[in-house]
């Protein structure tokens, strides 16, 4: 406890006992061991989130969490020169381990100003430079590279890439003379890079848990920094050959095949899928970012010249399965158009892959995007004409709801419309502009005067949901969960079987909701205190434990109280979960719907007799507390 009285945080008393050692006589272990030990506070300690330390965070924890484990601390020097793969291997893996256990819950704008992501920064460019001088570090120069006579081959890069073990450990594909010309550098080079870059992938890759937005935003900054590496100018010779074979041939080049084919064909098939996109144009997409910065490096090279055409032709031809299998498995899955989010993010893809670079990437692999993109436009033509028709019955609802009603459900019923109508007009737009892009054939389907034909509208756009039959599972007592077995699991990676996702429950309890737009905020306040409090008293605790009950208790109970949350069974893709027990909500009455008629007939008690303000109002405030 300092002198304020405030308690220090666990990153701070970490960062303290570390600093204790150094400066202690008593310690008498190795600078390795003293890395490790770093290794342990910081990273695979669970009570330290890196990710929730900013520059702003008391006790300087940003400043000493880099003097300890950046790439000028002892501690990173010991780990960078120590004799063999595994002391580094565990060092790379706790990193990157340490952002997947991450409890952080802050947006990604601001975690990606955390020292976490500092720390990640400085450790790719470090091990991968982009140019000997660029951000260079005395010490740098000062590594020692055993068995390398100053004589041989120069190299501007601080590390030596290759040695002949990393080839055999992670199984680099040859390709042309790819083993023969890394061969010849193999007594010179360490294998630290490969370690490196392959642990680090691997690790962001991982399809074990769901990965996070913070994790795809890591991902796709390593995916960049390798590019901007392996295309940045080098003056050596050798060198350069061995950036011509990691352009071609990446150690890691499976595990995020593998990755992004699984996000594009077991993302959940909601209005979600279109939140994950990346900052293309409008709309945010992280782990299809990824895969666009991958099969763009052309955005990352320095020249422009014939040579440089076909190095970049060489890639594109060595990873097809990138731009033709991922581009197929993404016009393969069901599009949900019900929001102008979800079509403003489609327009964000379309109008990359459509980019004059990747046409002509997409041309020399003999892959068509008019009919794919064509079949885009028919199903936008379809959603459009199934939104005019949800306003059309919107409308007619709305002209057989009594006057009271509609004054109630103004907001809700303009907020409904809005969006139905803001989604029609992108849906317009979408399909206007393939139509202007397209060929004939595109136009006249897609044009406005034509009429989509029948066997485009002959069933409703919930109709693209799969059939595919729900994977073998059992149902979590606890948080209803649908947690799948080995059988399910064996399901799911054959493609045979699959979760209906579009019947999970997204939102949170009534009660726990974040503040809405059509509540009184310090009404909503005082009574969600209020709710928590009568929540803890011994009626509504026996009220909630015969919620499900079929006696007249149970009854009263399901009449007065909100239900048990999740009230559904889902799939278990999401990290956050929301468990309540049934509880009265009086949260409730602090919307606008409710406060309104309130206000009313309390300023009319004092000009009318109460008696008559009383029969007259009264049947109107009991109606809006039932609606």
């Amino acid at each position: 406890m300092d002198f304020y009285g405030s308690v220090p945080s666990a990153l701070s008393i970490a960062c303290s006992e570390i600093r204790d050692k150094m400066a202690s006589d008593l310690w008498s272990g190795s600078p390795l061991d003293l890395a490790l030990l770093v290794v342990q506070k910081l990273f695979n300690n669970s009570q330290v989130d890196l990710l929730s330390v900013f520059q702003s965070s008391c006790e300087n924890e940003f400043e000493q969490t880099i003097d300890l484990i950046g790439t000028s601390s002892s501690a990173f020097k010991a780990l960078i020169e120590s004799y063999g793969d595994q002391t580094f291997e565990h060092f790379i893996e706790s990193f990157c381990k340490h952002l997947e256990h991450s409890r952080c819950d802050l947006p990604p704008r601001l975690v990606d100003n955390s020292v976490y992501m500092y720390l990640l920064a400085d450790y790719v460019c470090f091990m991968m430079p982009i140019d000997s001088l660029d951000g260079s570090r005395e010490y740098r120069t000062e590594m020692p590279t055993k068995g390398f006579s100053s004589g041989n081959i120069c190299i501007s890069s601080p590390l030596r890439l290759f040695n002949e073990d990393a080839l055999q450990r992670y199984s680099l594909s040859p390709t042309k003379n790819s083993l023969q010309t890394l061969h010849s550098f193999s007594q010179s080079l360490s294998p630290h890079f490969v370690s490196f870059i392959c642990i680090v992938v691997k690790t962001l890759c991982s399809l074990a848990a769901w990965p996070s937005e913070y994790r795809l935003n890591a991902l796709r900054y390593v995916v960049k920094q390798y590019h901007l590496f392996v295309l940045a100018r080098s003056d050596s010779g050798a060198l350069a050959h061995v950036k011509s074979q990691l352009l071609h041939n990446p150690p890691f080049v499976d595990h995020l095949y593998d990755f992004l084919c699984c996000m594009f064909t077991k993302w959940p098939d909601t209005p979600k899928f279109a939140a994950v996109f990346g900052k293309m144009l409008t709309v945010v997409i992280p782990y299809t970012e990824v895969w666009l910065t991958w099969i763009r490096p052309w955005r990352y090279s320095q020249e422009d010249s014939g040579s440089e055409t076909q190095r970049m032709q060489s890639f594109i031809e060595c990873n097809r399965r990138f731009y033709v299998d991922l581009t197929d498995a993404f016009f393969q899955r069901s599009l949900h158009l019900d929001n102008p989010e979800s079509v403003l993010a489609l327009r964000s893809y379309l109008a990359v892959i459509v980019s004059e670079p990747l046409q002509k990437a997409y041309r020399s692999l003999d892959y068509d995007l008019e009919g794919p993109i064509m079949k885009v436009g028919v199903i936008t033509a379809k959603w459009a004409d199934y939104s005019r028709r949800l306003i059309a019955d919107k409308h007619e609802r709305l002209k057989k709801q009594g006057w009271f009603s509609r004054l109630v459900n103004a907001s809700e019923n303009e907020a409904e419309l809005r969006k139905l109508n803001a989604t029609v007009t992108e849906l317009d737009s979408l399909a206007h502009s393939i139509a202007d892009a397209g060929s004939t054939t595109t136009k006249m389907l897609l044009s406005a005067e034509a009429i989509v034909p029948s066997y485009v509208l002959d069933k409703s756009p919930q109709s693209f949901s799969s059939t595919k039959p729900i994977p073998d599972h059992y149902v979590d007592s606890r948080t209803k969960f649908m947690r799948l077995t080995d059988l399910g699991r064996k399901q799911i990676r054959r493609g045979t079987h699959r979760f209906d996702l579009s019947r999970c429950l997204e939102s949170v309890p009534p009660l726990l909701a974040p503040r809405r737009s059509d509540e009184v905020w310090w009404l909503a306040k005082l009574l969600y205190r209020l709710s928590c409090f009568m929540n803890q008293t011994a009626l509504i605790i026996h009220l909630s434990h015969t919620y499900y009950d079929c006696s007249f208790t149970g009854m009263v109970a399901r009449r007065i109280l909100d239900p048990a949350y999740p009230h559904t069974v889902v799939p278990a893709f999401s990290k956050t979960v929301f468990v309540m027990k049934p509880a009265i909500n009086f949260r409730r009455f602090a919307q606008y719907k409710y406060v309104a008629p309130t206000c009313v007939f309390i300023i009319l008690i004092f000009f009318l007799p109460f008696r008559f303000a009383f029969a007259v109002f009264f049947p109107f405030i009991v109606l809006a507390a039932l609606s």
